[in-house]
């Protein structure tokens, strides 16, 4: 089974949803959409194929969607997957934001 990490940008994208959902519904609410994140994220430990490949921003990048709210962009090596970046309410994915 692979490793599931988080780079630093989709922490800090994790911690700005957070406030962004506290303010509008409050905390309960944020947390458990988080939750929601978390296990998405931890599932491609199992079967990170599932993902789409996005080989036309950045080699290698893939992208799930969670709730057509959430893109998550991240890696898949033989021992890990690392989330690149959490982002949401459709904001558009470019080669900029993903930190390779």
């Amino acid at each position: 089974m692979r490793s599931v990490r988080f780079h630093p940008l989709a922490r800090t994208d994790l911690f700005n949803l957070y406030r962004y959902i506290e303010r509008q519904s409050g905390p309960e609410r944020a947390g458990a959409y988080l939750d929601r994140i978390d296990q998405l994220c931890a599932s491609l430990a199992d079967l990170p194929e599932r993902t789409m490949p996005r080989d036309d921003l950045v080699p290698g990048l893939r992208t799930i969607a969670l709730e057509r709210r959430v893109l998550v962009a991240l890696t898949v090596s033989d021992t890990a997957v690392v989330i690149l970046r959490v982002l949401y309410a459709g904001r558009d994915l470019s080669a900029q934001d993903v930190p390779l």
